[in-house]
């Protein structure tokens, strides 16, 4: 299997040969967001120059081509990032923060996942009760009474009975994610054998059904179920960034993707909503009119008299200077809003920092990195906007 390994928003070049026209179509039209192909044509020979947008991850192209998208930000503070978003808030991963690269991360990530599962297989699986419909030659439960007098001569008893059983939802979440995950061929073969082993574990207890990343979110949970929370958010993880298309029975591709502007976007505002002072309030994708409906990234409003501090907008883009789009977007932002400062966030500096005050509208570009500790480089941000808070 040919693997590339691209840095995100960098070029790779691939002798042409290496990737077929019907793969680079695939690519095309399938990840056409995440990768960039081109053939290039000169005096070195034809290739194909590939091209990582702003997504991290890994994408099984076929059987035969896999590419992993690695980030420009160092993997723990990726995981540090994951931590802030709502889906993860409260949950810390220790057994990540030392993975070098993307693939020690996602099998690190799924090695976490089967221990877990193998683990709760010890100390028993949760069971619950599960309404049931079937022909008995014993009354169990109550009879079914509208079956029963339909067809009077059927010899078998029509019931409705509670079944106790291991085969419910949450254990059939964990049983797909992990059948998922053996499909991807996205782990090392010490990894896999781990998943297979749980998958092996549920097998007989627990039927295949899919799900999605949806069916994790918002479920209930009692004292019996509660160390459920943290596994499916773990298999919540890894159905919301996978992208899977089967035929005929075989793997066709598997994505495992990350898309690193939410991330930033979803990281910077939950950084500023637990450290602004306590006067200010952030609000996120704050909607408004301007002749249509918009959604300013991030706007601070102070509590008492709700007037507006600051428009935000975070921007995870490598620039050298604020694109002339992008300063008009926000200043349109703050005229609507009658907010004298608009910011623009970006997670490295620029060539060319703005600080635009043409009129009682102040525009500024900032950085929020995210090549060091994140904490101290949010302490930094914060610094430059708190002579104004």
């Amino acid at each position: 299997m040919l693997i590339i390994t691209l840095k995100e928003y960098q070029s790779q070049e691939i002798p042409r040969e290496s990737i077929s026209y019907d793969l680079k179509e695939k690519l095309y039209r399938e990840y056409s967001k995440q990768i960039e192909i081109n053939l290039i044509a000169d005096k070195k020979g034809d290739r194909w120059r590939i091209n990582a947008q702003g997504y991290v991850g890994y994408i099984q192209v076929s059987p035969d081509l896999a590419i992993f998208i690695e980030p420009k930000t160092p993997i723990k503070n990726v995981l540090a990032m994951l931590e802030y978003t709502p889906e993860f808030n409260g949950f810390k991963f220790p057994e990540l923060v030392n993975c070098d690269t993307l693939q020690d991360f996602l099998n690190s990530l799924a090695a976490l996942l089967a221990n877990q599962v193998l683990e709760k297989c010890r100390r028993g699986l949760y069971r619950s009760y599960i309404s049931q419909n079937a022909n008995l030659e014993y009354v169990r439960g109550r009879i079914d009474i509208p079956k029963a007098i339909q067809k009077p001569w059927q010899i078998k008893i029509p019931c409705q009975y509670q079944e106790n059983t291991h085969d419910n939802e949450d254990n059939q979440i964990i049983f797909y994610t992990l059948h998922r995950i053996l499909r991807s061929q996205l782990c090392t073969e010490n990894t896999q054998t781990k998943v297979h082993k749980a998958f092996h574990a549920l097998q007989g207890y627990v039927n295949l059904y899919p799900f999605t990343a949806a069916d994790c979110r918002d479920r209930h949970y009692s004292r019996l179920n509660q160390d459920y929370r943290y596994l499916h958010l773990l298999c919540q993880f890894f159905l919301d960034r996978t992208a899977p298309t089967h035929k005929q029975g075989q793997l066709s591709s598997f994505s495992f993707l990350i898309d690193m502007a939410s991330l930033y976007e979803n990281f910077v505002a939950a950084w500023l909503k637990r450290h602004l002072p306590p006067h200010l309030r952030l609000y996120k994708q704050y909607s408004i009119q301007i002749g249509l409906t918009c959604a300013i990234d991030l706007v601070i409003k102070d509590i008492q008299s709700e007037e507006c501090k600051f428009i935000l907008d975070a921007k995870y883009k490598i620039k050298e200077t604020v694109s002339s789009q992008d300063l008009h977007q926000v200043r349109s932002y703050a005229i609507a809003m009658q907010c004298p400062e608009a910011i623009l966030i970006y997670p490295q500096d620029l060539t060319k920092a703005l600080d635009h005050k043409p009129d009682a509208i102040h525009t500024r570009s900032l950085t929020f990195a995210l090549d060091n500790d994140l904490d101290q480089c949010g302490q930094r941000f914060l610094a430059n906007i708190r002579s104004d808070l």
